[in-house]
């Protein structure tokens, strides 16, 4: 990705969410998802999806209190924060991999460094990481099916 594309997702967290930053001066945090892909398609995207790196839920707990944040717990288990006008939501997991299941696209960007890092879900499929959400959060049946046919679809589309 050129600098260009690079500038244009800063400019997009410190516009629409630099608590981001704040956090990711703390833990590994990515943004991930149609954001990404909107901003380099150069639409503006509808909400932001980021995933944090860390044990627990401590951090984004913090900044969530520090900030006064509203927000609610999603059906897929993040927590789902309305800042601004701009609708965020915030993965916690503590390995990287676990948030291929939320991310078909399978592009990172790396809050801190300023950094794309590209994987995705066959990647970690090929390299034997089988349980992407080992701890089974998604309490949506439809969702979880859905989620499974698109995962299953992208799969067969990149063999």
């Amino acid at each position: 990705m050129d600098d260009l594309n690079c500038s244009e997702i800063k400019k997009l967290i410190k516009e629409k969410f630099p608590i981001a930053i704040d956090i990711s001066r703390f833990v590994p945090t990515f943004l991930i998802g149609g954001a990404l892909r909107d901003t380099l398609e150069g639409k503006v995207p509808n909400d932001l999806d980021f995933v944090v790196l860390d044990k627990s839920d401590e951090i984004i707990k913090f900044f969530i209190d520090s900030f006064e944040l509203k927000y609610k717990i999603n059906k897929l288990g993040g927590y789902k924060i309305f800042y601004n006008d701009t609708v965020i939501d915030l993965w916690n997991t503590c390995d990287l991999f676990n948030a291929i299941q939320y991310n078909i696209e399978g592009l990172f960007y790396d809050v801190n460094s300023g950094y794309f890092l590209p994987f995705g879900y066959y990647d970690a499929l090929k390299n034997g990481l089988r349980e992407i959400n080992p701890s089974d959060n998604i309490q949506d049946n439809e969702k979880k099916l859905t989620r499974k046919l698109k995962l299953e679809d992208y799969i067969k589309n990149h063999n």
